[in-house]
């Protein structure tokens, strides 16, 4: 099946580029020429991409409105403390603070689960098929209306946003008492591996990161290269980071 795209010149600023883990989160780990380090599972040497890499982002997965609405949000929230944590030193988190930072780690798990298994389209028998152009429907989505098409289908990225939203309330439900704790490396950098479902960590810097159900503390280079390994090990596709060589890899 054709991948859906918008349409040419994308005249209604859909966001098609959907970052796994959002694109400001990776900018802090960019070197002096504006990369990162990636390297794939399994190959023998890694490359350098920019923030706004494909290999950072689901392709056209899930809707314009889910993206722009509730992701949105939790993301701004989550930016806006982890600026307060770099720019205050602020170490120690209020619950409000907590389930901030529990709801980006839920939001970029479901965002992974979903780029690989999204919500196939689904026909709603006995319901009319609309004839909208490609035009009609961007307007729609744009809008964050659910709609039809000719098939009386309605669409995959639609449904897997709304799949998302479901399974990111369940979930939530589950982890209201998860605290995080922010470990400042003394020797070493960090891996960011290419999802967290396993692995009960944030990156923010090269140097720091937020660890679900710890204290705040420094951390020597032991411990580093045990985060970095289990995180290699979690990663299904890719890992990456400011330097692979800083994090001992």
């Amino acid at each position: 099946m054709k991948k859906e795209r918008p349409q040419k010149g994308n005249p209604h600023k859909l966001t098609w580029k959907q970052h796994i883990f959002p694109a400001a989160s990776i900018e802090r780990f960019l070197d002096v020429k504006g990369n990162v380090e990636v390297k794939r599972i399994g190959a023998k040497q890694s490359f350098t991409a920019k923030s706004d890499n494909k290999i950072f982002c689901a392709d056209f997965v899930w809707d314009h409105g889910s993206e722009s609405g509730f992701m949105k949000k939790i993301e701004d929230q989550f930016q806006a403390l982890i600026s307060d944590v770099l720019n205050d030193k602020i170490f120690r988190f209020s619950d409000a603070q907590n389930e901030i930072i529990t709801k980006m780690h839920i939001l970029c798990c479901l965002r992974f689960e979903r780029n690989k298994i999204p919500i196939p389209s689904q026909k709603l028998n006995g319901v009319e098929p609309e004839y909208f152009t490609l035009d009609e429907r961007e307007i729609l989505e744009k809008k964050g209306y659910i709609y039809v098409d000719s098939n009386s289908c309605v669409s995959s990225r639609i449904l897997t946003g709304e799949k998302i939203l479901y399974e990111f309330d369940q979930v939530c439900r589950q982890c209201e008492h998860v605290y995080w704790g922010v470990l400042s490396a003394t020797g070493g950098e960090f891996i960011i591996p290419d999802n967290f479902i396993k692995h009960r960590y944030l990156p923010l810097t090269p140097t720091m990161i937020l660890a679900a159900n710890q204290v705040s503390r420094s951390i020597g280079i032991t411990e580093v290269e045990k985060i970095n390994r289990d995180a290699i090990q979690l990663s299904d596709t890719y890992f990456f980071a400011r330097k692979l060589s800083a994090a001992h890899c």
